[in-house]
């Protein structure tokens, strides 16, 4: 039997990152739990299907904005980026955070 490991995308860093960009109170701040299995993050399809998972929930969480609102897209993008860094920090596997720096370095 697999464990399945479960961790909250940024509920502690959307705190702080509610509080400081936004002007909604801290009580909306918000998470999502995604699952995956330690062992499968050994291989490098596994890892670049759980990054996209990631990458789904920080757009929910983040409250991705609709093309036209320009004026949110720069605290949407601050918010998504640091949701993404911190939950590829708190998985801590190693081919997890090399599809993320491929990522991260591909459109830097």
């Amino acid at each position: 039997m697999r464990a399945y490991h479960r961790f909250g995308i940024l509920s502690g860093l959307m705190l702080l990152s509610t509080a400081a960009l936004a002007e909604t109170p801290v009580d909306s701040v918000r998470s999502l739990n995604v699952e995956y299995v330690q062992a499968d993050l050994a291989d490098p399809a596994a890892a670049k299907a759980l990054y996209g998972r990631i990458q789904r929930a920080a757009r929910m969480v983040c409250d991705a904005p609709a093309a036209r609102e320009i004026d949110r897209y720069l605290e949407y993008k601050t918010c998504y980026t640091r949701a993404v860094d911190a939950a590829v920090a708190a998985v801590g596997a190693t081919a997890l955070t090399a599809v993320h720096r491929g990522k991260t370095q591909a459109s830097g």
